[in-house]
């Protein structure tokens, strides 16, 4: 007859590096911890890349586990953590996704189609130039190139919130230009 290994046995097993012991620990609590993710934040993938991501930081982190933890409640607070930093990000995305969509309606809604080409550029160029400089590169590489936040970040050497920082910054700089251009016209 098996015994059927308590948390804490797991545990210790776990520190010492034992992978049998982590599958237990898997197993006991994976479906529980992803329900519980899945019913916070209604996506049953993210939820299990929650989880994936829980059981990953338990096992880099089994050399700092302690004796006195107890195993179910450190790892539903780990996933609950977990959630609240997901749903953070996930508002921040949003709020991004929300400026460009603001960004493209104000770009495409601008009628300068009577404008001949030559005055649209010198006013495109001398409103860019008025843009601190990495704002401006940012925005050439989406505007000229139409390249991606991610291929901009690779080639300016930064972060992609970075890059959506510049491209929104500099849109609300351009759309006040243009408002400004027309109002005089």
């Amino acid at each position: 007859m098996t015994l059927i290994p308590t948390d804490e046995e797991l545990l210790g097993q776990l520190r010492n590096g034992e992978e049998n012991a982590f599958a237990v620990i898997y197993k006991r609590y994976a479906t529980e911890l992803r329900n519980f993710a899945a019913a916070r934040i209604g996506l049953r993938e993210d939820a299990e890349e929650i989880v994936q991501e829980v059981f990953v930081s338990l096992w880099v982190r089994r050399d700092n586990l302690t004796s006195r933890i107890d195993l179910r409640p450190y790892l539903f607070t780990s996933v609950k953590y977990m959630i609240i930093r997901y749903i953070s990000h996930r508002k921040v995305k949003q709020k991004y996704a929300e400026h460009y969509r603001l960004f493209e309606a104000a770009y495409d809604s601008l009628e300068i189609t009577d404008l001949d080409p030559e005055t649209t550029r010198a006013f495109m160029d001398k409103a860019l130039a008025q843009l601190p400089v990495r704002c401006q590169e940012a925005l050439n590489m989406r505007l000229k190139e139409n390249l991606s936040n991610s291929d901009i970040a690779a080639r300016m050497n930064i972060s992609k919130a970075t890059v959506e920082n510049y491209i929104v910054s500099g849109v609300k700089s351009l759309r006040e230009s243009f408002r400004d251009f027309f109002a005089v016209r």
